[in-house]
């Protein structure tokens, strides 16, 4: 988040109330603001005739899309070692709870194994076209870290 933004932020929430900034606590665990306002013992009738709801909208999307981006970054930070367990473990051919791990957060990183006739290779988008057994995969994802090697060797 940009330092307008947090500041932006930081000025629409000191102009909420407490029980508007617990609302919007509430809220971002929340899906809708029903389920806050219930959270709160108030009733979503209140909420929706606050005046200023739309700013508190407003508060909420950013909250919401800082957690996010922080997430992601959290991901792509955990995503280099994932890739490493993988790696290793596709060489010695072992299966380990890392292993699932490692897979788990590629998944929630948005690098993962897709079922449809092509397989995402890389993050760039480049794909090879086929289904194949999670083995015939290994195999091509090792010839391609291979290849990779070779030619920064």
């Amino acid at each position: 988040m940009t330092t307008n933004i947090k500041q932006a932020l930081s000025s629409m929430l000191n102009e909420l109330s407490p029980t508007q900034l617990d609302f919007v606590a509430a809220r971002i665990l929340c899906q809708t603001d029903k389920e806050a306002a219930d959270m709160l013992d108030t009733p979503v009738q209140t909420i929706y005739n606050w005046p200023n709801k739309q700013a508190i909208d407003e508060v909420i999307i950013l909250c919401k899309r800082d957690a996010l981006e922080l997430a992601r970054a959290r991901l792509r930070v955990v995503a280099n070692e994932a890739i490493s367990v993988l790696m290793m473990s596709m060489r010695k051919r072992i299966a380990t709870s890392r292993t699932k791990a490692a897979n788990d957060i590629l998944d929630r990183a948005g690098v993962t194994r897709k079922i449809s006739n092509a397989v995402d290779v890389t993050s760039a988008g480049e794909r090879i076209g086929g289904e194949y057994t999670d083995g015939q995969r290994a195999n091509i994802i090792n010839q391609m870290l291979a290849a990779s090697t070779e030619e920064t060797a």
